[in-house]
């Protein structure tokens, strides 16, 4: 049986690294987790206030509430926490065997609000894959598992400093490389495509955009058409569902 300082340890990024797994809190994201990949979840923790009804598999440890409060990430514990499996690979720079058809890519995107919920989109919209340069917030982080409602185990994850090279070699593999940039020329619906191409969507940092390097691999721009006299631009997970939606429209 673990420390109670354990769980408590793993809101840091490096001992989520050394030890494998990152906490996941909520009945509804718990069971997103477990919908998705059952065996990753290690252990769930309950107070002993709620009632709750987890598969008989899955290792679960009553906790007086007023143990369980400070162990939870949130100021205001959303009820049961569970400690996952980070899936193999996922802070690699080496894709999957099967990368499937879509896949996003976020470059330098700092907010793990905006992280977890740009994971999020790309699972409701039918993504294979997130590649992450290694400057993004960490998506196993609280805040970014929190915005991500669980689906963090419903797509591949590659965090890495290797992102231009996954980029790379997805274009020798005939991916199209979409990026959403200030300077497109067009709109997100004009370049969807239909059937089985395969593609990448690049999203930028929330101050400076994308990279120079990056841009130079991208086959088209795009941009979201918007009244730029009352906004200069749109917050990058509100544009990137709006591009994620539009590409695959056809």
């Amino acid at each position: 049986m673990k420390p109670l300082k354990w769980y408590r340890s793993l809101q840091t990024s490096r001992v989520r690294r050394e030890e494998g797994v990152f906490l996941v809190e909520g009945e509804r994201s718990i069971s997103q987790v477990i919908n998705s990949s059952m065996d990753s979840v290690e252990e769930i923790l309950i107070p002993d206030t709620v009632a709750t009804d987890f598969p008989e598999d899955i290792p679960v440890r009553v906790l007086p509430r007023k143990t369980f409060v400070p162990l939870c990430p949130s100021k205001t514990p959303a009820g049961p926490l569970a400690v996952v499996r980070i899936p193999p690979l996922s802070n690699s720079g080496e894709l999957p065997a099967a990368t499937g058809t879509r896949v996003a890519l976020l470059e330098h995107v700092q907010d793990p609000g905006n992280v977890g919920t740009l994971i999020r989109t790309a699972a409701a919209l039918d993504y294979d894959g997130i590649i992450l340069s290694q400057e993004c917030a960490d998506p196993f982080g609280p805040k970014a598992v929190a915005a991500s409602a669980g689906t963090l185990l419903s797509i591949w994850i590659r965090r890495s400093p290797d992102y231009l090279q996954m980029c790379r070699d997805l274009l020798q593999e005939k991916f199209h490389v979409f990026s959403a940039d200030l300077d497109g020329k067009v709109r997100p619906e004009e370049a969807a495509v239909s059937g089985k191409t395969p593609w990448v969507l690049a999203l930028g940092n929330e101050g400076i955009g994308l990279s120079d390097e990056l841009l130079h691999l991208t086959t088209t721009k795009i941009k979201i058409p918007m009244n730029e006299s009352k906004a200069e631009s749109m917050n990058v997970a509100v544009s990137g569902g709006i591009c994620m939606y539009a590409l695959g429209s056809k």
